[in-house]
């Protein structure tokens, strides 16, 4: 049976290993150790070490996924968010008000009142016009509506994911 003349890894023991073992226990200071093999070097190392590289690698795993994830709900609320944004008449988007949608369909609804009380065969569009900026309106304060919602529902993702991603960051540097 072949020998092996190895160090213990901890306490610097001189060790005879045979050559097909790959754990082993220091009979001087106790320690388990792990028999490493790279190439022709042969030497033993802790497996205190190896778990405590076992750990920061998987630490540093759960940071990249929390950060992954992050990266991932930003892009798709950004995404969403165009599909709320409004359009101006230079065609600049910008985030729909409740404020401007109830603004401006009831300006408009009062030139359209004006026009109808006005006469002079105009009276009809008139009328017309001011239905259709109170129907505007409607659909520019529920506009405004859902994107507050979705909005909420994106910041409460995004916060409790950085909340996880600080724990876990946290508990990596302090089991450094």
């Amino acid at each position: 049976m072949k020998l092996f003349a190895l160090t213990c890894a901890n306490c610097g023991a001189a060790l005879e290993v045979p050559a097909k073992v790959s754990h082993l226990t220091c009979e001087f200071c106790g320690t388990r150790l792990q028999v490493q093999r790279s190439g022709n070097a042969v030497y033993t190392e802790t497996l205190r070490e190896i778990a405590k590289a076992t750990t920061r690698i998987h630490d540093n795993t759960e940071v990249i996924k929390l950060q992954n994830e992050l990266e991932r709900v930003d892009r798709e609320w950004m995404m969403q968010r165009e599909q709320f944004m409004t359009r101006g008449k230079d065609g600049e988007l910008s985030v729909p008000s409740t404020t401007a949608s109830i603004v401006g369909a009831g300006f408009m609804a009062v030139v359209g009142l004006i026009m109808a009380t006005v006469g002079h065969g105009i009276g009809f569009f008139g009328i017309l016009f001011a239905l259709i900026a109170v129907g505007m309106g409607i659909y520019g304060v529920s506009k405004a509506q859902q994107y507050e919602s979705q909005h909420r529902a994106y910041a409460m993702k995004r916060q409790r994911l950085l909340g996880q991603l600080e724990a876990a960051q946290q508990e990596s540097f302090s089991r450094e």
